[in-house]
């Protein structure tokens, strides 16, 4: 039995016997060893700060060629401190030492040890984590022997015109053999092509957007599972840490918004109780009001309107379609609901009368301004939507258009003398503490995985999908949509009152109810048989017989309703 110094580090530990640790030990001169930290788990021994999992130092030990070899010693060379008190980089280490080891089981390359040593040492200096892991998961797969083909299309071999990674086919495809399953980002393709060269004891220097490395990620992930056989527990932990830290930072910082501009709420609000601000306001009021410029007033009246009540109706009707989960569609639903209640609610607590013109043109109370807390929260969640969906078209003349509305219209409460300063700062702080309050909800209750989808929440998405479905499929349903279109724009038009607004809506609801509950009979019926039946006639028959009687008397009722307002 001789003793042998050799530089290791340490991939793995296995608890052995009670107070003792099997550590596998990866080295250049012996590649995987398991030696026997004896006593280590005890509370006085020497051995018990260095046998663990992430330790890179020389290893003195008695080597035994038929037996298991005992340590005798470590001298540390780096115990990783910035890694061990950082939960995300401790969890992608973890992940490298566990595919390392995975590795060195199948190859014996002396250069994965160095390779892992510079992957840890760049993690430990503070580099992009998720950057290096994604670097060292492709290097090892050229000592996997299943390296993917990245110097063209793997289909048909054309280097120009690559479009995608593909884990299927195994590596760079072309715009002709990717159809119909989506582009990769063209940044994704240089960096994994750049990856595959790259010397990471050289990197002193990356910075890559955080969607791009999660695109590569991906692909490296789904490739591992087809080509290597290698599955491991700490690629599924780090995805789920990784993802639950990311929802409590979030939170976190989501909820110091809130507090933040809750703050600001209280002491506008505040201000306005005891006047404070009253010089100020009419200050700039009346300076607002002396600029006669029509255009600009035309202008700022038309983006007023996006936030009303009514403009809210029509934008929705488009949304409907344009938005691309139910998901999205209720969540929008349930945020104007709580808008309409919260903004009601403050008006009347606060009671602040509207300046001279606002007094005039309208009959509600002033603070905090309704149309800019809808900008901000309606508005501002639909430039969430949009920012969060990286494959979306247009994306940055999409975050123009609201970033425009979310400032705008706000200000085009100010240039039509409709509300004070004070009105409007009061109506953007407690806007962005419900934005806040909505975001937090939609993550947390809306973006689950499948397995949560019990949760109350999601008993909205069904009935959208019927709702939606049918308007698609059954071109009655699809003719009283476009009436009702019709009619909201039409009744905009013509000013009704609230009490006309509430009977039309309730027609709606009567005449939409009605044809799906016939289009469910006719649809049930059709599924039970298809041969011809008296009583399936007769069910078919009835449910058809009551949608028309609905559509007949709201027809009427809608006729008293806007005959007299053109005659």
């Amino acid at each position: 039995m001789k003793i042998v110094d050799v530089k290791g580090i340490i991939l793995s530990e296995v608890n052995y016997s009670d107070s003792s640790k099997i550590l596998n030990v990866l080295t250049e001169e012996y590649g995987l060893i398991s030696i026997l930290s004896k006593g280590c788990r005890n509370l006085k021994s020497k051995l018990r700060g260095t046998s663990r999992k992430l330790l890179y130092g020389t290893f003195h030990f008695y080597y035994r060629e038929n037996g298991v070899s005992t340590i005798s010693s470590i001298d540390v060379i780096n115990a990783y401190p910035k890694i061990m008190t950082d939960l995300a980089s401790l969890c992608y280490a973890s992940f490298i030492l566990d595919l390392t080891y995975q590795v060195v089981r199948q190859s014996e390359a002396k250069e994965i040890m160095s390779l892992l040593i510079n992957a840890l040492d760049k993690i430990e200096q503070g580099l992009n984590k998720e950057t290096i892991t994604n670097i060292i998961q492709l290097k090892y797969l050229t000592y996997l022997g299943v390296e993917p083909i990245l110097d063209g299309c793997v289909s048909c071999g054309d280097k120009t015109n690559i479009v995608g990674l593909d884990a299927t086919l195994g590596g760079f495809v072309c715009a002709n053999c990717y159809q119909n399953r989506g582009y990769n980002s063209s940044k994704a393709i240089k960096l994994i092509r750049m990856y595959s060269l790259l010397d990471i004891s050289k990197i002193t220097k990356i910075e890559v957007a955080d969607e791009t490395n999660l695109e590569i990620y991906k692909f490296l992930e789904e490739y591992y599972d087809r080509y290597t056989g290698i599955y491991l527990k700490s690629r599924k932990m780090l995805n789920k840490t990784l993802s639950l830290l990311k929802e409590y930072f979030m939170n976190i910082n989501l909820k110091n918004y809130i507090i933040i501009s809750l703050f600001a709420f209280i002491l506008i609000a505040t201000s306005v109780l005891f006047k404070a601000t009253m010089k100020e306001d009419l200050l700039l009021y009346y300076l607002l009001i002396s600029i006669k410029n029509n255009i600009l007033l035309s202008v700022a009246t038309l983006l007023s309107f996006l936030g009303s009540i009514k403009g809210l109706i029509v934008v929705s009707f488009f949304l409907v379609f344009i938005l691309k989960s139910n998901k999205q569609r209720i969540f929008l639903f349930l945020d104007l609901i709580g808008s309409g209640l919260i903004i009601n609610i403050t008006k009347n607590i606060f009671l602040k009368e509207r300046p001279i013109i606002g007094q005039n043109l309208l009959a509600d109370y002033s603070f905090p301004s309704g149309h800019t807390f809808i900008a901000i929260t309606f508005y501002g969640f639909l430039l969430y939507l949009v920012m969060k969906d990286k494959k979306v078209s247009y994306r940055k003349l999409k975050e123009g258009v609201l970033l425009f509305l979310i400032i705008t219209i706000p200000l085009s409460r100010l240039i039509l003398g409709v509300h004070y300063l004070t009105d409007v700062l009061g109506g953007i702080t407690l806007g962005l503490a419900y934005l806040f309050f909505l975001i937090i909800m939609y993550e947390s209750n809306f973006l689950k995985d499948k397995e949560d989808e019990t949760k109350l929440t999601f008993s909205f998405k069904y009935a959208f999908e019927g709702i939606i479905t049918t308007i698609k499929e059954e071109r009655n349903m699809f003719i009283h949509f476009l009436i009702a279109i019709i009619v909201v724009i039409t009744g905009i038009y013509v000013r009704l009152s609230l009490n006309e607004w509430l009977i039309c809506l309730l027609l709606f609801a009567l005449v939409f109810s009605l044809e799906l509950i016939n289009t469910a009979i006719e649809n049930t019926v059709d599924l039970v048989t298809t041969k011809k039946n008296k009583k399936a006639k007769l069910a078919k028959d009835a449910a058809a017989g009551a949608v028309l009687i609905a559509a007949i008397f709201a027809s009427i009722i809608g006729i008293i309703i806007f005959l007299p307002k053109f005659f």
